[in-house]
């Protein structure tokens, strides 16, 4: 069973961490957005007028681990510093219970919008039968959830054979990929040491995944967290994807010690204001 070690409000969530039995680190958020902010194109901000952040009833989002730790190793990530072990099926569905047992007042079928979020700890690819089975309960127990995939893109054949499976069987699983540059060696270099598909590759995963029955309404999320020195070219992105299959997602650095280790520098001065 999960032990909470510590959390930390603030105006929209709450972050956990959490402990494996036998100690290991997890990260867990449970945050929530107005409604309104559900479609984020043409957006060229993410501040929100005056101090409404919404509700758990407007946007429930529940961001889980699937390992303690991680051993990708991407530049700007603490969770990258060590690795400890992969999260079982019932330790990442825990992490959902844990939040929505924390929050009686609010019923996640009656929220406009519930999402989990597999975004904390952790590469999906490098723990997919874990994650595949996660997935598959928490679909039985919240079949109107949306469940968010994030990936760096590990080249893992069987992994991306499992994840194009379960995107068959299972509806509302948003795909996102961890871009961050444009450029093939500066990615290499800024997304730790674990070997990764192409452009071209992810290109053509973008292009499955979409002719997969369940996901044709949902385009592909491309995130770039925007660094000086690993450019993000347009034309370079439109050699590979069609803009008709991917959503394009701007973030700032997220600035910690080991961005600061790394030189690291944010390209967005604007930050989260929440």
């Amino acid at each position: 069973m999960l032990q909470v070690v510590k959390h930390k409000s603030f105006g929209n969530g709450v972050v956990y961490h959490l402990q494996t039995p036998e100690g290991y680190p997890i990260e867990t958020t449970d945050t929530f957005l107005p409604i309104e902010t559900i479609n984020a194109v043409g957006r060229k901000t993410n501040i929100l007028p005056g101090k409404d952040f919404g509700s758990r009833a407007d946007r429930w989002m529940i961001g889980v681990s699937v390992m303690s730790g991680c051993p990708v190793g991407c530049k700007f990530c603490a969770t990258g510093s060590k690795f400890y072990r992969n999260l079982s099926a019932e330790e990442i569905v825990e992490q959902v219970e844990f939040i929505v047992n924390n929050n009686p007042q609010f019923n996640p079928q009656d929220s406009k919008e519930f999402k989990i979020l597999f975004t904390r700890m952790g590469e999906p690819l490098l723990n997919i039968d874990n994650f595949c089975q996660a997935v598959q309960e928490l679909h039985d127990r919240y079949p109107f959830a949306v469940k968010a995939i994030s990936t760096v893109g590990v080249r893992n054949p069987y992994a991306v054979q499992r994840l194009f499976y379960l995107a068959s069987e299972i509806p509302n699983i948003q795909f996102q990929i961890s871009m961050h540059t444009t450029r093939e060696d500066l990615r290499k270099e800024l997304l730790g040491k674990v070997d990764k598909f192409s452009l071209a590759e992810l290109a053509d995963l973008v292009r499955t995944w979409r002719r997969i029955k369940n996901n044709k309404g949902r385009k592909v999320t491309l995130n770039f967290t925007l660094v000086k020195g690993y450019p993000l070219e347009v034309l370079i992105l439109r050699q590979y994807f069609d803009p008709q299959d991917v959503f394009i997602k701007l973030s700032p650095l997220n600035e910690n010690k080991y961005a600061g280790q790394n030189n690291l520098i944010g390209v967005i001065e604007e930050q989260n204001i929440l």
